[in-house]
């Protein structure tokens, strides 16, 4: 009976099965409840989750392959962009060339402006230096011309001036240096600016011709007119009329002719020069009248 006792299991109410669970060995005898071993961390199973997770961004598993299309979309667009760019840097280029020829043909017309008034001045200056040779050349070819030597002396001396026209000529030379000319865009413009500077170039040499004459005739006079009588005329920068009719500082016919032959040659390249001015001034006119027009700054 004892024995039977002995080997009878506790009576603790639980099945074999259920203590089990309840109290689970672990290492060096220590018992481990079984709620805390449920939550403990299998290694294993962790490490295969990583490396399925890892498979699946594998670079070398294949990737989802483009067609044409798409290439061709990123191509095009692309393209755009660059070609937006360019539309953009030539826009602003050609407004940049825009503003700098209107700023060249508004200095410009000011520049006419100037030489308008420059050479009517001259054209009525070498107006009456023809008529002062002209009457120079009849007094001194007359019989009596002594009896007038006081407006001789004065004709004479009057003649040797000179005063020449220069252009305005800034905005054209910028023009034409630095290769700005290209920015005029109207050709008629174009055009006027070529023929007034032609013209202009003629002046210059017809300007050029006279001076070395005058240079001339101006030698001949110190053999001519006596230099105390014309010290006497000169009052600051006028030029007067002696007192009386003082006589010449040579009577030679020679001498005389001599002169009146410089005397011609200055009249008749003056002659030559006034159209020459009077054909500048027009074309100046034209020049502005074309300005106006193709510019709109009427």
């Amino acid at each position: 009976m004892e024995e039977e006792k002995k080997d009878s299991p506790p009576a603790t109410g639980d099945s074999p099965e259920q203590s089990e669970h309840l109290n689970t060995p672990s290492m060096d005898g220590i018992i481990i409840p079984a709620t805390e071993t449920s939550n403990i961390i299998n290694p294993t199973s962790e490490t295969q989750e990583m490396e399925v997770h890892h498979h699946a961004h594998d670079p070398a598993a294949p990737h989802h392959k483009k067609n044409w299309k798409s290439y061709f979309w990123e191509f095009l667009m692309l393209f755009l962009a660059v070609f937006c760019g360019f539309l953009a840097e030539y826009q602003l280029e050609h407004k940049i060339e825009r503003d700098r020829e209107k700023q060249y043909v508004q200095s410009l017309l000011n520049d006419l402006k100037a030489d308008l008034t420059n050479i009517q001045y001259v054209i009525n200056q070498n107006t009456f230096v023809k008529e002062t040779g002209d009457s120079l050349f009849t007094l001194l070819t007359m019989p009596d011309y002594s009896n007038h030597t006081n407006s001789i002396y004065y004709l004479a001396r009057k003649y040797s001036s000179r005063i020449y026209f220069n252009m305005t000529d800034g905005t054209l030379k910028q023009l034409t240096n630095s290769g700005g000319l290209r920015l005029i865009k109207q050709k008629d413009v174009v055009d006027s600016i070529q023929a007034y500077q032609y013209v202009y170039s003629e002046v210059i040499k017809a300007q050029e011709v006279k001076e070395l004459q005058l240079l001339s005739y101006r030698d001949l006079m110190c053999r001519v007119f006596d230099v105390r009588i014309l010290e006497t005329m000169v009052i600051g920068v006028k030029i007067t009329r002696p007192a009386g009719n003082p006589s010449l500082f040579s009577q030679n016919k020679e001498l005389i002719n001599e002169l009146l032959m410089k005397a011609h040659f200055v009249k008749r390249n003056n002659a030559q020069l006034l159209n020459m001015l009077t054909e500048m001034k027009q074309k100046a006119l034209n020049l502005q009248k074309t300005i106006n027009k193709e510019y709109h700054l009427e």
